[in-house]
Order: structure tokens, then sequence, then C-alpha cells
């Protein structure tokens, strides 16, 4: 016998993780709220909490099933708003450190955008097919609201978190309760939940940090008709290995919307690669090899400039 659905949840953190949270206890619970702390762009564009936004994002095969599962408009709305469907083997170039991979049609087929457009379609798919989701915007999670349970066979009580604390980033005193059947953080790597527990006087969640020194830089280019037709007419994506211990640098070329392709390079041992348009260029030339350099070389190119 079906159950019936529980009356309201609470998603913490509006970006891909509570997106995808979101959808599936929309099918669940009666009202599912999501309390974003940024203001969300009227169109496809990066907001503050998403810093690494401006990187390459791949669409993993699993990660696009599952996605297209849950959002089954999905695919038809990234692909009218400009992404490319591409096959991950066909219409990709990798050089491994034994050289180049085979080519060939494997039928396994991701959707190549930007993480902007991703997020976008997701959370426009929400807000037009599922009534019982609202999304809360410029609001920020203080902390958490806990309820004692007396336990009638246990002579102690039990604590339970009720709900959330907020405050309206326009209003730094008014601070707003929320109570819910559940909570869910998908806030990400700013999360405060273990500083709350913390605070209530639980046991803090053990943490374990490995630094492997890898940092990353991606610059936007659009590539004239010219050099596509020259260099890009049998691949649409690129990927130049790191070839330890001789070589600590990676690069890629990944298409996103219209005409563009973002050059995401990658370094590992403190080998990072540059912030600045003069280095830029000098480090892909230092890749394994120079087919990626000599595919963007005389394409035009924007300013973004990233190092995480």
């Amino acid at each position: 016998m079906k159950q019936p659905p529980e009356s309201k949840a609470v998603i913490i953190g509006g970006g891909r993780a509570g997106l995808m949270a979101t959808r599936v206890l929309c099918n669940h619970f009666v009202h599912v709220i999501v309390v974003e702390r940024d203001v969300y762009p009227d169109g496809i564009s990066p907001r503050n909490g998403t810093p690494q936004s401006n990187q390459v994002h791949v669409l993993l095969l699993k990660g696009k099933q599952i996605l297209t599962d849950l959002f089954p408009d999905l695919e038809r709305n990234l692909l009218s708003n400009g992404a490319h469907k591409i096959d991950l083997i066909a219409d990709a170039k990798y050089h491994l450190a034994t050289g180049w991979s085979l080519t060939f049609d494997s039928k396994m087929t991701t959707l190549a955008c930007t993480r902007q457009l991703l997020e976008y379609a997701m959370r426009k798919e929400l807000m037009t097919n599922f009534s019982n989701v609202e999304f809360i915007e410029n609001t920020r999670v203080t902390g958490l609201l806990l309820d004692l349970i007396e336990e009638e066979e246990k002579d102690n009580k039990r604590r339970l978190v009720r709900g959330i604390k907020t405050v309206h980033r326009g209003s730094k005193t008014e601070t707003k309760n929320m109570y819910a059947e559940l909570i869910v953080d998908t806030s990400g790597r700013n999360s405060e939940t273990p500083k709350w527990l913390e605070d209530m006087g639980l046991d803090r969640p053990k943490e374990t940090r490995i630094n492997s020194y890898i940092g990353y830089s991606t610059r936007r280019f659009k590539i004239p008709p010219s050099i596509a037709n020259q260099h890009l007419s049998d691949w649409k994506a690129m990927i130049i290995f790191t070839k330890p211990p001789t070589n600590p640098r990676m690069g890629i070329i990944y298409p996103v919307e219209g005409n563009n392709r973002l050059v995401g390079l990658l370094g590992i041992g403190k080998t990072y690669p540059p912030v600045k348009e003069s280095e830029f260029m000098k480090y892909v030339q230092d890749l394994e090899v120079r087919d990626m350099y000599e595919a963007i070389k005389g394409a035009e190119h924007d300013c973004t400039k990233i190092i995480l």
C-alpha cells in the first residue's frame, strides 16, 4: 500500500545537489522548500555560491542517465539552449601516456554545456512542472532547531532536529524559524552543519583533508570557422592527460553553448596553471603534444581566468 506523503521537507542550498534532492523529495512530500543564500540569475550566468562554475564540467554517462530520468525535459531544454550531444569515444580525442586512443562510434553520448546552463535548466523544470516546490532566495540559514523528546522506555531524552533558523540577507536582525519533517543540507564545502551540531553539544563529524596540490585554470574561446574546419573537423572534445613523472600538465577542450569552447588546464604536484593571459598559451604549448595549441592559437578568447 502506497504511503501518504509527509508534510514538509527543507533543502539547504539550491545548487545542483539541492535541485536533485528537491526533485526526489517532491514525490514524497506535500511541500518542498529550497533555501538558497544567493539570488538566482534571470538567465544563464554564474552566481556567487558556485565559484567553480566557469570551469569545465563534464556530464558523465551515469550522471546523465540519472538526471534525464529525474528531469525528462532536461535534454531537450539543454540542446535548445546551445548544448552539444557528443559521443564520448567517437567525438573526443584522448592523448594518454601511451599515445592517442582509438576512436569509434560507441553510442555512449552525453550533453556538453556549461554548469550555468545545466543548473538553469534543472531549476526551470522544477519551477515549471512541480507546484509543490518553493524557492526562497537571498536567505541564509544560521542554525538548527532542536527538540528534546522524552523516551518512554529509557530514562533520558532524545535530541531531534525539527527545523532551521534563517535570516533574509536584506535584514541582518530578523530571524525566521522554519520547521519540517526532513532537513537536507546540500550547501557543499561551506556547510555549517558540523559547527551547528557541535554548538548543540553533539560530536563534530571527523574530517580528513588531503591536499593533492592540483590547480585549475580555464578560459573561453570562440573558434572561427577557418580554424574549426582545419583542426576540429573530426572531433568535438580533446583531452591531453599528464605523463608523470616527466609531464605534470593536462589540458582539455570542451564544447559549450554556441560556437564556444572551454579550454581547461590542470597541473599536479604544485605545477599550477597560470592566471595571466601572457602565460596561458605557453602552458598549453608545454602539454605532452601540441595539438591543443594548434587548435586554439588563432582563436578569439575572453579574459576568463580562474585558479582554484
